[in-house]
């Protein structure tokens, strides 16, 4: 079993943390707005056999300085993330972005060099698209529940509404202390980038194999909104898992490592980025 290191680099828009395990090809794993590195704890020791799995923490989360931008956009975590990316001398990749860092992902590879393959998980489609009162109103009522409630009871209701009614409770409390340790102003600002995101445009730039992961129990990132997404890719598949919800690292490692590891070790085929 490959050891699992954490580690911190500074940098000079701000340090970054990351947890890595493994050797053979960079696989960057990307966590959603309720996570940090350690959710993907079961993935870097079963990815780690064939890879060298990089798990940030996002600015502002884990060990990652923050973000000095008030109203952050997509483009400023991509921004620290390519800057880690240089330092570590990472240029070929795979990559597995969840919810928000999904987009990333898609951001990160109409950037640079494309990921040979790539996994959206549970993709989050960003606000970015929507009526701007609309918008609005989701942004103020998402900060005002965070503000209320904590981040405890914050991640407790959060759990009720995005895992999947038949988890685990032991899975459940260990989706809940993830999310609990989100920071309040990480997770806040995240927010912010995730109310001016949008991922449709970004995804006809992102012309390497990529798999679209919806869970059957996922109302914010349902199973029709993966298939939109996988059509609107130019290399672009599918697949729903059964019985899940928002959060299959956590909730269905089992299931959701073998589909990985499969579709992660296919052939790496031309890119077909538009321009």
């Amino acid at each position: 079993m490959s050891e699992v290191l954490s580690q911190v680099l500074d940098l000079p828009g701000g340090a970054v943390a990351w947890r890595e395990a493994g050797q053979g090809p960079a696989l960057l794993l990307l966590h959603g707005i309720g996570g940090h590195s350690g959710a993907w704890s079961h993935q870097l020791v079963s990815l780690a056999q064939r890879y060298r799995v990089l798990a940030w923490d996002a600015p502002g989360y884990g060990g990652s300085e923050a973000l000095d931008e008030p109203e952050p956009k997509v483009a400023d975590y991509v921004n620290r993330l390519e800057s880690w990316l240089d330092a570590i001398d990472v240029r070929e990749w795979l990559g597995v972005g969840h919810s928000l860092g999904a987009i990333f992902l898609a951001a990160l590879a109409a950037r640079r060099e494309p990921p040979h393959r790539a996994v959206l998980l549970h993709p989050m489609a960003g606000l970015g698209g929507m009526d701007a009162a609309a918008r609005e109103s989701l942004r103020a009522a998402r900060i005002a529940e965070l503000t209320a409630l904590g981040p405890r009871v914050f991640a407790e209701r959060r759990a009720d509404a995005v895992l999947g009614r038949g988890t685990p409770s032991a899975r459940v409390e260990r989706a809940i202390t993830v999310m609990a340790e989100a920071p309040v102003a990480g997770y806040l600002a995240a927010w912010e980038a995730l109310c001016g995101a949008d991922i449709f445009p970004l995804l006809d730039r992102l012309g390497s194999p990529t798999l679209v992961i919806s869970g059957e129990e996922d109302a914010g990132s349902p199973p029709a909104l993966g298939q939109r997404m996988a059509e609107a890719l130019l290399r672009g598949e599918s697949v729903v898992m059964p019985g899940v919800g928002h959060y299959a690292p956590i909730e269905a490692p089992e299931a959701l490592d073998p589909i990985l590891l499969a579709w992660l070790g296919g052939p790496a085929e031309p890119n077909l980025r538009k321009n």
